[in-house]
């Protein structure tokens, strides 16, 4: 089988980007064939099964060029209009062997925008694809809204663990900082105003005053990075609060299996992977309550510094010896990507040119 993914793919490494990663090497280990569309913000990347067009006629060059692919779209939840078209002109261009992956985002929470036109879009652009994968029921449930039938939805939680964490080796920097932090507090995401990192900054700072041999550690990269550096100085976090930056997913689940709480403090958030991995490895995750969480999550109110202060407190003090006995994987949920993947180029044979 032929797949032709369109997504974003990192560097920087969010939900999608870790996903698409995940899902590419299930894939070709399984024996098919992929090609990559990188539709993300880094257009520096290129290799040769991985294009980063600019414009919409180098997507419509690339796609006639793998006309023979099944196509497998993979979208946020902010579907704006250069995106709904994408989809429209896949599944049109792709008859019958498109596939859209929905992950998370805002989707189930705006709803089908007012504008006449635009809501007119999103109809005919899910009208056409062949099956759309939504990675929680809300979501699912939204796009059935849309008249996809029921029997064209899939429900496939986007997360996958990689068992093995040992391959490569962490830069001596971090691992010095994490070998010299008690508690390590671990947050995962893009350095952007809706993580509302700034609440986070200033609920470790008092924590230190409590735990003076605490840290905070930051994977991620965004327009915030210089700002947040300062915020740290000013605070007098230096040494106590590192920005690591974009790490592979196997450093980060590395650093996250070294921590002893996850906290994430976004504004808003989706089914996020980062989440469900610090619960498979049985680690503290302390979040904001956007409604989207699994009932494992342990929530806090958005914005609610002194209820986030408290949890830290009652939850960072877990035992490293208990988390390192759960480091089993599961690709699960990839191996049912690939089962859509593959009925649909059986049931659609007879459509490759």
């Amino acid at each position: 089988m032929k797949v032709l993914l369109v997504g974003a793919y990192p560097p920087p490494y969010g939900g999608i980007q870790v996903h698409l990663v995940q899902l590419e090497k299930f894939l070709e280990n399984q024996g098919h064939s992929c090609f990559i569309i990188n539709i993300g913000k880094n257009k520096t990347l290129k290799s040769s099964n991985l294009v980063s067009p600019r414009y919409a006629f180098q997507v419509a060059y690339t796609f006639l060029k793998k006309r023979q692919h099944l196509c497998h779209l993979h979208f946020g939840g902010n579907l704006h209009t250069r995106l709904l078209l994408l989809a429209l002109f896949s599944s049109l261009f792709f008859y019958k062997r498109c596939v859209i992956t929905i992950h998370s985002g805002g989707l189930p929470v705006w709803g089908i925008p007012r504008n006449y036109l635009r809501r007119l879009l999103f109809y005919i652009s899910f009208r056409f694809v062949r099956s759309v994968i939504c990675v929680n029921t809300d979501i699912a449930e939204f796009i059935e809204s849309l008249g996809v039938k029921s029997e064209r939805i899939f429900i496939i939680p986007p997360f996958a663990f990689d068992a093995n964490l040992k391959n490569d080796s962490l830069p001596q920097t971090i691992r010095s900082f994490i070998e010299t932090k008690t508690p390590l507090l671990c947050n995962i995401g893009l350095l952007e105003r809706e993580y509302d990192l700034d609440l986070l900054l200033r609920v470790f700072s008092r924590f230190v005053e409590k735990r003076p041999e605490a840290g905070l550690i930051m994977i991620g990269s965004g327009s915030l990075h210089a700002e947040l550096e300062k915020g740290i100085s000013k605070i007098g976090l230096q040494g106590k609060a590192l920005l690591a930056g974009d790490l592979n997913h196997t450093l980060t689940l590395r650093v996250l299996a070294s921590s002893d709480c996850y906290i994430r403090s976004s504004l808003y958030d989706g089914d996020c992977i980062s989440l469900k991995e610090a619960i498979h490895l049985g680690i503290p995750a302390i979040v904001t309550d956007t409604g989207l969480r699994p009932k494992e999550a342990i929530l806090f109110p958005i914005g609610d510094e002194e209820a986030l202060l408290r949890l830290i407190v009652e939850k960072a003090f877990f035992s490293r010896e208990v988390k390192e006995t759960n480091h089993d994987g599961d690709t699960s949920s990839l191996a049912k990507v690939e089962r859509v993947l593959v009925g649909l180029s059986e049931k659609n044979a007879s459509y490759f040119i």
